[in-house]
């Protein structure tokens, strides 16, 4: 009887939610900077120390610039979503785009191409690649129709893994007044 009603109230849930599709990450959306500021989980720093032949980072040494304080060159950017706050998804048959703000558009390639697996299904976006300094993970993931999750994984090699979060609203085109 209990298994009976459980059944039953899952059925109903199911029934009244609306689903969600690939097709639905299609579009513009806006950086909802406080929800993902409550999202973000802490992040550790790498070790900056200063001994005897300059500074280090993770027992890398970093040599010093002209003015003499460390120049991180020896650094990995950070992927370009990170910095966006207008983000627009478009797809082309096996290719999807997204441009942030000004920046150059990246093109996700659906498969596995030089190294990069990208996957496209249900609610979801996906890619996953490894260098030799770093695999790196972008999901993009709906949460329902105007929320997109965004969560970039950033693991360095012989380092802890940084993980960021960001949350984009829909943006919604507003109606005509008559």
């Amino acid at each position: 009887m209990k298994s009976l009603l459980i059944t039953a109230i899952l059925s109903a849930f199911w029934m009244f939610a609306l689903p969600v599709s690939a097709a639905d990450l299609i579009g513009q959306w806006t950086l909802n900077a406080e929800e993902t500021a409550k999202k973000q989980p802490e992040q550790k720093r790498a070790k900056v120390t200063q001994r005897g032949f300059g500074t280090t980072v993770g027992g890398v040494p970093i040599p010093p610039s002209q003015s003499g304080s460390p120049v991180p060159s020896g650094t990995i950017s950070k992927p370009v979503v990170l910095t966006c706050e207008n983000l627009n998804i478009e797809k082309d048959g096996n290719e999807i785009y997204v441009t942030c703000d000004d920046l150059p558009t990246r093109v996700f390639k659906i498969g596995n191409l030089h190294g990069r697996l990208t996957k496209w299904n249900e609610d979801r976006l996906t890619e996953r690649y490894e260098a030799v300094s770093r695999r790196v993970s972008h999901d993009f993931r709906l949460l329902n129709k105007n929320t997109l999750r965004i969560e970039v994984r950033i693991k360095p090699q012989r380092q802890s893994a940084q993980r960021y979060i960001l949350i984009f609203d829909r943006v919604v085109e507003s109606g005509t007044q008559s």
